[in-house]
């Protein structure tokens, strides 16, 4: 079975966000992001019982591998996502990382809310900033996994923005 690349990012789910602390109500921030937080263990947990794996997952963005053949389970996946959250998502799919992060950020800023495959043509169309975005998630991706690689002792030598400390 051929194994593709999906690259998951949630429609205007920051600005919603933003609002609910601009607006100095902890209790509408914390039901949004348990919202948001089951609507994505949802997806990492289909994707688990799939046969694929969670390669990367922060806030609202989230990169994974399966096999082809759960795409079709797709839609109602996203689907699902848009009715525990109220928002929409994006998806990029691709035969590797980079292509379906591409593919996502394509379609973030051209057709949010849709599944958008990858193709060779879909480079030719990326913008500049749409390139800056990708390397951007790429450089997340990164630090997420150097994070994930601290070992407890590492934690203890960092302030809470994760900067050394002098001792």
């Amino acid at each position: 079975m051929a194994k593709m690349f999906l690259a998951l990012n949630g429609d205007k789910v920051g600005e919603k966000i933003s609002q609910a602390v601009l607006s100095n109500d902890p209790e509408q921030v914390r039901n949004l992001s348990a919202s948001f937080n089951q609507a994505h263990t949802n997806i990492d947990q289909w994707v688990e019982k799939s046969g694929g794996r969670v390669i990367m997952a922060s806030g609202d963005e989230a990169v994974y591998e399966l096999d082809s053949e759960k795409m079709q389970e797709l839609e109602s996946i996203l689907s699902d996502y848009a009715q525990t959250t109220g928002h929409t998502i994006t998806a990029g799919v691709g035969a590797d990382i980079l292509q379906s992060v591409k593919a996502m950020v394509y379609g973030k800023m051209h057709d949010a809310g849709q599944i958008i495959e990858y193709s060779e043509e879909l480079d030719q169309h990326l913008t500049p900033n749409q390139e800056s975005q990708v390397e951007e998630i790429a450089e997340d991706a990164g630090e997420e996994m150097d994070d994930s690689e601290m070992t407890e002792d590492d934690l203890m030598d960092t302030d809470s923005e994760g900067d050394e400390m002098s001792e």
